[in-house]
């Protein structure tokens, strides 16, 4: 893979193009408008998935992106060190990859679910269709703010 990856990846991103614009355009304008309360303990484990999500871009093989996944959603059950629900890691995950600079991911799902050559075990499944689920939710997620709301986010941001 590290050899066809150049090569491989970007015919995939163009293949990917309108997906992965639309989802980028949701981000910019939905998604860092309309946050999730998390937990405390969860809310601080937001930082340090920036780490693996580069790692996760980083990566040349399919295999190398899906053990960086499983760090990620590994992450906030080892920094809270209290159980984790489904429940509550769909909306870490969606407020992670939020905001992350991530502009493909799309791309980088494609990449993992179907040009993966090893047998994946069900946590690597799991954790592929929790990585897809955040994405269309964020994709597909409604939410028109008030004037007072992007003008807070706004003042935040300049702040």
């Amino acid at each position: 893979y590290h050899v066809i990856y150049p090569d491989l990846f970007p015919y995939i991103c163009a293949k990917n193009r309108q997906n992965d614009a639309k989802l980028n355009q949701k981000i910019l304008t939905v998604c860092r408008l309309k946050r999730t309360k998390l937990r405390p303990d969860l809310e601080v484990t937001l930082p340090a998935s920036k780490a693996s999500l580069a790692i996760l871009v980083q990566s040349t093989c399919p295999l190398s992106k899906i053990e960086a996944l499983n760090g990620l959603l590994e992450l906030p059950s080892l920094e809270s060190k209290s159980v984790m629900s489904s429940a509550d890691l769909l909306p870490w995950l969606i407020q992670a990859l939020a905001q992350s600079s991530m502009k493909n991911l799309y791309s980088q799902l494609d990449f993992m679910s179907k040009f993966n050559l090893s047998q994946m075990s069900q946590k690597d499944l799991f954790n592929l269709s929790t990585f897809e689920a955040a994405i269309e939710f964020m994709k597909n997620t409604k939410y028109n703010p008030s004037p007072e709301e992007l003008w807070s986010e706004t003042n935040e941001e300049m702040s």
